[in-house]
């Protein structure tokens, strides 16, 4: 009995060795051309595919490259690698990881082994007609031969709204075979975007002419001029001075050459330059400029003159300008004033929100405090029959004093509250007056002074400080 069950399970080891046998040998002749599963290769799921199959998979991914080349002025151009037949294989790396298989991992995983699935990313073979590549390159304008000197011109030109600038056409001289080279090297490296002004692609002339070795010399000195930009900034607006400007006070010879200084540098004409920026500060200064704003009533009032407003001094804006006129860089000034207004703002609309206005037709004084009504009154000013009419200005409160003695050809008349505002025009107490406002300045009017009463102006005296704006009008 024992030596039956001893065949049996000899018969039973037999056979499952026999079975066992056949089953590796049948899974080791199934996966000889294919993958086995659970292998992924670079995301595509090999499973039960040849190495042709994969392979066909991938290529359906693949992104063929565009070369980029920029040239030295930034200009870009492409062209795709298929016109050079590109091809990516990956058989050769398909073929030794199939090799590598191992069956035992597969029935590992069968049988609920902890068998990872296995990822490969593979690198393919990268292949290309460079022939292809080298006949396009040949026949592509991007990089078209521009070495010849026939044609080709230095010279400074001049334009009004460009001034002075340098016209050198050999400083694009593109040597075609050193950039078609440097391409195809990048390209062999695997590198698609290519710099032609970094690798000496462009070329120099080995000689000049005495007309363009002129050019360019002068050109060393001019171009620090031409790339200055001196920007005045006025608060409500700013003024550049830059190249167009500043080539009008750049003299010429009578031969059309530079005239130049006894060091040797460009000569400028400083006269120009001062009655230039002069005229530039009067225009921005505010002092006796026109103003317009919006009276008491409503209205808008435009007074022509005045001695209130800001006033730039020009000297300081010339020594500034001659310091940095061939700086070759951008620079903000903000200028220097001899006259700031009471408000502080130095653009044209520089009276702000605390003044005094004196409305003659109405014969009435008004004193606001930031947009708000904080004083007004009746008031007489200046005899219009006699031709002492109290002149439309805009000025301001130069002069405060207590107890003061006006005087004239035939008067000396004392007040007790004194704001000069014009010349020897204030704003004053009038106790000689039992009546104020109405048409009394007709005929019976002041010196040109702004009667006030005392009730008022005492209130006003105390509220209002020197530099505050007065706006007289009509």
């Amino acid at each position: 009995m024992k030596k039956v069950v001893l065949t049996i399970l000899a018969i039973l080891t037999l056979l499952l060795f026999v079975t066992a046998g056949v089953g590796y040998g049948y899974l080791t002749y199934h996966y000889r051309d294919v993958f086995m599963p659970g292998m992924t290769v670079n995301s595509v799921y090999a499973a039960e595919m040849t190495v042709d199959e994969v392979n066909r998979k991938l290529k359906k991914n693949m992104e063929i490259p565009v070369v980029t080349v920029t040239d030295k002025n930034g200009n870009t151009e492409s062209f795709s690698m298929a016109e050079a037949d590109y091809d990516e294989n990956y058989t050769d790396e398909l073929k030794r990881l199939r090799e590598d298989q191992d069956i035992l991992e597969l029935v590992a995983r069968v049988f609920g082994m902890d068998i990872p699935v296995a990822t490969r990313e593979l690198e393919p073979v990268i292949t290309y007609d460079e022939e292809k590549l080298v006949d396009f390159l040949d026949g592509w304008d991007m990089i078209a031969d521009n070495t010849d000197l026939s044609g080709k011109k230095i010279e400074i030109e001049y334009r009004i709204s460009k001034g002075y600038y340098l016209v050198d056409d050999t400083l694009d001289m593109l040597n075609h075979d050193k950039a078609r080279d440097l391409i195809l090297d990048s390209v062999r490296n695997g590198e698609y975007e290519v710099e032609l002004s970094e690798k000496e692609c462009y070329e120099k002339p080995e000689r000049y002419t005495s007309a363009q070795e002129y050019a360019l010399d002068t050109w060393k000195k001019l171009k620090a001029y031409m790339d200055t930009e001196i920007v005045f900034d006025f608060t409500d607006r700013k003024v550049t001075i830059a190249a167009p400007q500043i080539s009008n006070w750049l003299a010429l010879e009578e031969d059309g050459t530079f005239k130049l200084n006894e060091d040797g540098n460009l000569w400028l004409d400083e006269e120009a330059i001062e009655k230039y920026v002069k005229e530039l500060c009067d225009l921005y200064s505010t002092v006796n400029k026109p103003r317009t704003f919006k009276a008491h009533n409503g209205k808008m009032v435009t007074i022509d003159k005045g001695t209130y407003g800001s006033k730039i001094d020009y000297k300081p804006e010339f020594e500034f300008v001659m310091a940095n006129l061939n700086s070759g860089r951008h620079v903000e000034r903000k200028p220097e004033y001899s006259q700031v207004p009471f408000s502080g703002l130095t653009g044209i609309d520089d009276i702000g929100g605390i003044y005094i206005e004196v409305d003659m037709s109405e014969q009435h004084l008004y004193y606001y405090v930031n947009g708000v009504l904080k004083l007004d009154s009746d008031v007489v000013t200046g005899n219009t029959s006699l031709g002492r009419g109290t002149p439309e200005r805009v000025c301001y409160v130069y002069f405060k004093q207590r107890n003061r003695v006006l005087r004239g050809e035939d008067y000396a008349t004392p007040v007790n509250y004194w704001m000069a505002v014009y010349n020897n025009i204030g704003i004053h107490d009038a106790n000689w007056r039992g009546k104020f406002g109405g048409s009394i300045y007709r005929t019976n009017g002041s010196h040109g002074c702004v009667n006030t009463p005392i009730a008022k102006v005492k209130e006003l005296y105390s509220m209002v400080e020197v530099g505050t704006p007065v706006l007289l009008h009509y």
